[in-house]
């Protein structure tokens, strides 16, 4: 795939030409389909068969090199998705309506975040390549939706002194134990910088 990609972006000042236009359109539907068939195998995945199934953690690892290869918009596209999709429980159980959700109870939101981190290494740390820092974004994601959620609290109004101290303290536990969490993970930020100026170059 790699390689067609290289000969497509080689033949691209040629489009005008009708059968490498056809080419083109042809390489362009078969990369849909590829997109198409990456998400559906990950949205219907069910987590439980994935652990000590070396084959499936094979299989899966191999979509990966797939979906690197149909290009970083494409990856950043697929790991956006793949975060929203595993943060959304969170926001469904953490709604403003929700008593779990409240300042007082804030510690549940971090514990949620904990879970999910040892959930992500038990069933996808042998499947997404390190580099592209999937857990990270997974929290990224996490964090995103907790400002959002949090901020709709205080804005409510009515919280006292002890909870907001409470909710300050917890979340600064938290940040700390997401520093030593990742901190012993070193990633190659410079990879993720050149594949993106790489593909601004190309555009």
């Amino acid at each position: 795939l790699e390689a067609v990609n290289m000969v497509s972006k080689h033949f691209e000042t040629y489009k005008n030409v009708e059968k490498i236009e056809i080419l083109t359109n042809e390489v362009a539907i078969i990369k849909k389909q590829l997109k198409r068939q990456v998400y559906e195998e990950f949205d219907q995945l069910d987590e439980t068969k994935i652990s000590n199934n070396r084959i499936l953690t094979q299989q899966l690892s191999e979509v990966c090199f797939v979906i690197d290869a149909l290009g970083y918009t494409t990856k950043r596209e697929f790991i956006d998705w793949f975060c929203e999709k595993r943060v959304r429980h969170y926001r469904y159980t953490f709604n403003d309506q929700d008593e779990s959700s409240q300042l007082k109870f804030i510690e549940r939101r971090y514990m949620w975040a904990q879970r999910e981190l040892r959930q992500f290494e038990q069933y996808y740390n042998s499947i997404f390549p390190n580099t592209w820092r999937v857990s990270e974004y997974v929290m990224v994601e996490f964090a995103n939706a907790t400002v959002e959620s949090i901020t709709s609290i205080l804005d409510s109004g009515n919280h006292n002194v002890a909870e907001l101290l409470h909710g300050i303290k917890k979340t600064v536990e938290f940040e700390k134990y997401l520093y030593n969490y990742f901190s012993s993970k070193p990633v190659l930020l410079v990879i993720e910088e050149d594949e993106e100026q790489n593909q601004i170059l190309e555009e």
